[in-house]
């Protein structure tokens, strides 16, 4: 990864002007795959160094798009390192200073991808500090944009009106919106296949859950069904043990009794927490979610109806 850096920030530098533009977004998204990695890696120090050389690289080349990619990106990295103040002035300057090259129907639409989702971004910040205006404001903004772009790829971020659906069910869940966030966004079919990605297609199930879990109790069915369907999908994107356990435990509540020590939320639980389970265990488990009979098929995939639950 070192040498690549090393060698992309060198070309851009060196390579002939038809080729420049080429070469700078190059060097700009080894950055961005550079400071991805770390984050992944726990190193949000690095990611951040990261992030800042690729938004530095970016200014020395006239391509807007390109800039506001790296300024968006650099702002999700303070985001992550809880410099939310930063991330909020980088994301406002970067929409104004952005806007006046946005175009919807014809020539780049890098602009308008990245204007996008700096509102997104905007959004999901509003949210965590409970203001909800302002993230549903933010939210307006990018959809408006989704909707006159359609699905595109630019600097392959999916932005469109999928990749905005699924972001509103996350802001739903950071604003506690329930069951009412969940109706709105799966009025229409959200085809989230269109982004190509397993950890995508995972992780809205997973805030399908959290959002559905939030009802306490006349969902937990369902939240139940989306949480299995999540983890199936790619377990690794959504197995953080504290967000996971907590929606677990929210759908699961105090009032299943005994069935909460069940094989299925045993297994699950113990996986959560990296806690080795044999192959008895994982049998039983498999048991409980083919078994027709077993009261966890029964009442809408692994959970109990309580009474006034909805079915599935």
């Amino acid at each position: 990864m070192g040498g690549l850096l090393v060698e992309s920030q060198a070309s851009a530098f060196t390579v002939t002007p038809a080729e420049r533009d080429h070469a700078f977004t190059a060097a700009v998204t080894a950055c961005f795959v550079a400071g991805v990695v770390s984050s992944r890696a726990g190193n949000i120090d690095l990611a951040i160094t990261a992030a800042r050389r690729g938004y530095d690289l970016a200014k020395q080349h006239s391509n807007p798009g390109l800039l506001g990619f790296a300024r968006w990106y650099w702002a999700c990295e303070l985001t992550s390192m809880g410099a939310r103040t930063r991330a909020h002035a980088v994301l406002s300057e970067g929409i104004d200073d952005l806007t006046p090259a946005v175009q919807f129907s014809a020539g780049d639409t890098l602009p308008a991808e990245i204007v996008g989702m700096m509102h997104l971004q905007q959004a999901r910040t509003a949210a965590r500090q409970q203001r909800a205006d302002d993230a549903h404001a933010h939210l307006d903004e990018a959809a408006h944009i989704a909707d006159r772009v359609g699905e595109l790829n630019g600097m392959r971020q999916h932005f469109g009106p999928t990749n905005v659906a699924a972001w509103r069910i996350s802001i739903g869940v950071e604003l506690t919106e329930g069951a009412r966030a969940y109706e709105d966004a799966t009025a229409a079919p959200i085809g989230i296949d269109a982004l190509g990605s397993r950890e995508r297609s995972s992780s809205l199930h997973f805030d399908f859950a959290r959002v559905l879990a939030q009802e306490d109790g006349p969902r937990d069915g369902d939240a139940i069904r989306h949480l299995d369907t999540a983890d199936r999908i790619a377990s690794v994107a959504i197995r953080w043990p504290g967000t996971w356990c907590s929606t677990l435990t929210a759908a699961l509540g105090a009032g299943y009794g005994s069935w909460t020590a069940s094989a299925t939320a045993s297994v699950s639980a113990c996986q959560v927490r990296g806690v080795r389970t044999t192959k008895r265990d994982r049998l039983q488990a498999r048991k409980f979610r083919t078994d027709d009979r077993s009261p966890l098929t029964q009442a809408g995939h692994g959970m109990p109806r309580r009474a006034g639950a909805q079915p599935r």
